[in-house]
């Protein structure tokens, strides 16, 4: 089974939103994996693996939508994430690893399982989208074998990505330490849209 990532998100209105230090991206440039600039950031980044973060998310799909702040954090393979406020109700954890994923809704209802973060997403909104892609996603990278389109702005930052389906945007990147990291996403198939704001990266 492929290893479990987890998801990013948030309605226009909650993500109408400014980010201080977020630094606005300029044109953005094609081909951006035969570019040394993108190839040696999508490199750093890969190589973390133990980081958090608190955004806010949300989703978008005709009359069904859901926001929430979002907690998550990583370790190796394994990540914890809690949810203020979605699917219209309080608190909500979700513990995954390679091996499943588990949602837990409090104390009166009983956990939801599955074996990716696609699947539980889906089970628990009835919304389909690629939420093991956006672990990639969240870092302006592609999720690795599935073909792929990105273009990069001159300093080799994601702009745009485009793959299974879907079309995901990077409006604003942000400095984190000696990196830089995503500030904004907004990802986009069909009527889905999916929408996410970062308020502090942790490294």
């Amino acid at each position: 089974m492929r290893r479990s990532r987890l998801w990013p998100a948030a309605p226009a209105a909650l993500l109408a939103l400014a980010l201080a230090g977020c630094a606005e991206l300029p044109a953005s440039r094609g081909d951006a994996t035969q570019d040394p600039r993108w190839q040696a950031r999508s490199a750093q980044l890969a190589k973390l693996r133990d980081w958090q973060l608190d955004a806010r998310i949300g989703v978008n799909r005709d009359r069904q939508a859901w926001s929430a702040s979002l907690k998550w954090q990583q370790h190796g393979p394994r990540y914890e994430i809690d949810l203020l406020g979605p699917f219209g109700a309080g608190r909500v954890r979700v513990e995954g690893d390679a091996a499943g994923v588990v949602l837990l809704r409090g104390d009166d209802e009983p956990p939801v399982s599955a074996r990716d973060p696609d699947e539980l997403f889906e089970r628990a909104t009835g919304i389909a989208v690629p939420a093991g892609a956006l672990g990639d996603w969240l870092f302006g990278r592609p999720q690795p074998g599935v073909a792929a389109q990105v273009e990069a702005d001159a300093e080799g930052r994601t702009t745009r990505i485009v793959q299974a389906g879907w079309t995901i945007e990077y409006p604003a990147w942000q400095p984190v330490g000696a990196l830089e990291l995503p500030a904004k996403l907004r990802a986009v198939r069909g009527d889905v849209q999916v929408r996410l704001a970062v308020e502090r990266w942790g490294l």
